[in-house]
């Protein structure tokens, strides 16, 4: 088994919404997503909302009212390949205040 432990941050824009967009680096590896931390150093009150695929109402997963600090265990059956990623959207931060995933699982080779 080969570990996944990935951290990705950005910043929130003017609108205050950071956006953030992972998949696996190679074609063929596939990420089984044990579970995912979110988290910002914004001061507003931030939501975070995940989505498998688009940002298309159907491909919604997960959302938490606490973008800040908030962990989900709810996704062991999670896979994402390279051709359809996770992608991290938070509301209601500051500008300029830096919004952060942290993801744990394995990658699978096919």
């Amino acid at each position: 088994m080969i570990t996944l432990d990935v951290l990705r941050s950005t910043v929130f824009d003017a609108n205050g919404e950071a956006r953030i967009t992972i998949f696996p680096d190679r074609a063929r590896d596939v990420w089984k997503i044990w579970r995912y931390v979110v988290n910002t150093t914004s001061l507003g009150q931030t939501r975070c909302f995940v989505y498998r695929g688009s940002e298309q109402t159907g491909a919604h997963i997960d959302f938490t009212r606490t973008g800040n600090n908030d962990v989900s265990e709810n996704v062991r059956d999670t896979e994402i390949d390279f051709g359809r990623p996770l992608i991290f959207v938070w509301t209601g931060g500051d500008v300029g205040a830096e919004a952060s995933v942290s993801i744990l699982g394995e990658v699978i080779k096919r």
